[in-house]
């Protein structure tokens, strides 16, 4: 399933390579889907935010958020959260599409959540990292980091990883909600961090791949690629994957 900036949600079928259906929004569409039981949920350009059958592309429901999302959902039981720049983090029930809470940061909010422990936490244009009870979307701490934060938290072993537009990223106690070390970049950050053992890996100064350590922020190794990187790197099997400007996805091993 893939949105488009033709304003539709696609499914394809990853064996025949063929269309299955499509389904058409009113704006277009910046966020990866996610995918749940007999639904595919996702955000679009035109303030709504939809639930789409997996089976034949009809629409199951569609709530109006007052404001374009442009950031991926997720999906826990039975709630989807997601962002609006409306300023609003929302969860909304998956089955009806009624709402369950929501919750204004300062300023419009275009990352992902992430979700531990029973809390959730977003980062907004207002330059704070909020921590909400996942339940009830009530405030347990912000933390204000003093710069547009557009990077998705990417949270494990107690510590959420954010990084903001001053060229920072910072690591947070998720219980407290205090700093735990902090490292500068002489760039603005607007990718998302990955963590993978013990590691936490970025993109910063436009060609640039640095390795830290996550307990520590200290410095494991950095990658001048020579092209500017274009995407958050991802994680799997051993492997890190990144895109760029070029037109190309490189692997790391």
């Amino acid at each position: 399933y893939v949105g488009c900036m033709d304003c539709n949600l696609y499914a394809l079928d990853i064996n025949a390579i063929c269309l299955r259906w499509k389904y058409k929004t009113d704006g277009i569409i910046t966020s990866s889907p996610a995918v749940q039981g007999e639904a595919v949920y996702i955000g679009s350009y035109d303030s709504y935010f939809y639930a789409i059958d997996v089976n034949g592309g009809r629409l199951k429901w569609k709530f109006n958020c007052g404001g374009t999302v442009m950031a991926s959902p997720v999906v826990l039981e039975n709630t989807v959260y997601f962002a609006s720049l409306d300023s609003h983090l929302y969860a909304v029930d998956v089955e009806g599409g009624e709402l369950r809470w929501k919750f204004k940061t300062g300023y419009s909010i275009s990352s992902s959540p992430a979700i531990s422990e029973g809390k959730i936490f977003i980062g907004s244009y207002d330059g704070s990292l909020y921590c909400l009870d996942i339940t009830t979307g009530q405030l347990i701490w912000a933390l204000n980091t003093a710069a547009t934060i557009s990077s998705n938290p990417v949270i494990t072993a107690g510590i959420v990883y954010i990084g903001i537009h001053s060229g920072n990223i910072i690591a947070v106690d998720i219980s407290s909600g205090k700093p735990v070390w902090k490292y500068s970049t002489n760039d603005d950050f607007h990718n998302s961090p990955a963590v993978s053992g013990g590691k936490i890996y970025f993109c910063a100064e436009k060609t640039k791949l640095f390795v830290l350590d996550s307990r520590t922020g200290q410095v494991d190794g950095c990658i001048d690629t020579g092209v500017v990187l274009a995407s958050s790197p991802t994680i799997s099997d051993g492997y890190l994957f990144i895109g760029t400007v070029d037109g190309f996805i490189y692997s790391f091993k």
